[in-house]
C-alpha cells in the first residue's frame, strides 16, 4: 500500500518499508509517571505522549518501562513493516516491527495505528512482533458487510480473532487505549489464555467506569458518545474544513500536543464516507 517497496514476506503477509523521524525516549519507571488517573475519571490521554507503562519483555529478558516524550534521550525510530490478516470475517492490516512473542496493539478514535509508531519498534526491542491492526472500519482494513452495526461485542471477537491469527499465547501482550481498550476488557475476559499481560490505557474496568459514566466531568469528556448517536450529521460533521472536528478536540484532550502528523493519517483512514 502507498507505492512502499517490498521487502520481505511476513508470517501472516507483505511486510513493507515504513521510515519514520527520530524519537526521543523516556525510560522512567511507571512509578516515576504517577500523574495518571486511576480513580476511573477518564480523559483521552495520547499515548505517544508521555504515558508510561512497563510492559513484559520476551523469554529470557528483563521487563521494561517504555514511556516517549520529546524532551529525552533521542533514537532512530526503526524500520515498520506492513501486513494483512484475515480474522473474524474481514482482511486486517497493520504496522508491524520485530520478531517473538505477539504485542497486539489495538488503537482508537480519532487515532490510527500510527498512534503507536514510537512504540512499536521500542516493543520489537523488547524481544516481541508487535502489530497494530487498523480497527475494524479504518482503510485499508477491509469494510465488513454491515459497516453501521460494529457493537463492542465485535470489537471483542475481532481481538480474539486477531490473537489467534497472529499467534497470541501465554508469553502474548495486549496493549490498548480508548475504544481498544473497551474491546481489550472484553478480550481478556473472554479468552484470556491468549495473552500472558495486558497494558490497558485510559478506560478503567468497566465497573469503575460504570460509576464514573454519569458524573458532570466524565459526562464532558465523552460528550462524543452521545453526539455520535446522531449518525448522518457526525459523519458530515467530521468531514467538513479538512476533518476539523477531530483535530479540535485532539486539541483539547491533549493541550499542546500538535497533532499534525497524526492527523494525515486519520484523513487517510476516514475520508472515504464508507469507512465512517
Amino acid at each position: 500500500p502507498g507505492g512502499l517497496p517490498a521487502t520481505r514476506k511476513g508470517r501472516t503477509g507483505r511486510r513493507e518499508k515504513l521510515h519514520g523521524p527520530p524519537r526521543r525516549v523516556d525510560r522512567r519507571t511507571a512509578d516515576e509517571r504517577s500523574e495518571f488517573p486511576t480513580n476511573g475519571d477518564v480523559g483521552h490521554p495520547e499515548p505517544h505522549c508521555k504515558v508510561g507503562a512497563t510492559v513484559a519483555a520476551g523469554p529470557g529478558r528483563d521487563s521494561r518501562s517504555v514511556v516517549t516524550d520529546e524532551h529525552d534521550e533521542e533514537i532512530e525510530m526503526s524500520e515498520l513493516g506492513r501486513g494483512r490478516v484475515a480474522a473474524n470475517g474481514i482482511t486486517f492490516e497493520y504496522l508491524e516491527a520485530g520478531e517473538g512473542p505477539l504485542a497486539l496493539c489495538m488503537h482508537g478514535f480519532p487515532d490510527s495505528p500510527f498512534t503507536y509508531r514510537y512504540l512499536l519498534p521500542e516493543l520489537a526491542r523488547a524481544g516481541f512482533h508487535a502489530v497494530e491492526p487498523f480497527v475494524r472500519g479504518f482503510a485499508p482494513t477491509e469494510l465488513p458487510p454491515l459497516r453501521h452495526h460494529v457493537h463492542t461485542s465485535v470489537m471483542v471477537a475481532d481481538q480474539i480473532a486477531l490473537a489467534r491469527a497472529l499467534g497470541g499465547g501465554s508469553d502474548a501482550l495486549l496493549v490498548a487505549h480508548d475504544w481498544g481498550a473497551v474491546g481489550a476488557w472484553g478480550a481478556l475476559g473472554r479468552a484470556p489464555e491468549l495473552w500472558g499481560r495486558a497494558v490497558i490505557i485510559n478506560i478503567p474496568p468497566f465497573d469503575i467506569f460504570g460509576e464514573n459514566l454519569g458524573t458532570y466531568p466524565q459526562i464532558k469528556k465523552s460528550f462524543y458518545f452521545w453526539y455520535f448517536q446522531m449518525q448522518r450529521v457526525i459523519e458530515d460533521r467530521i468531514r467538513q474544513d479538512d476533518f476539523r472536528f477531530i483535530q479540535d478536540i485532539w486539541g483539547d484532550w491533549s493541550p499542546g500536543y500538535v497533532a499534525d502528523e497524526d492527523m494525515v493519517h486519520i484523513r487517510e483512514a476516514l475520508r472515504d464516507p464508507d469507512h465512517l
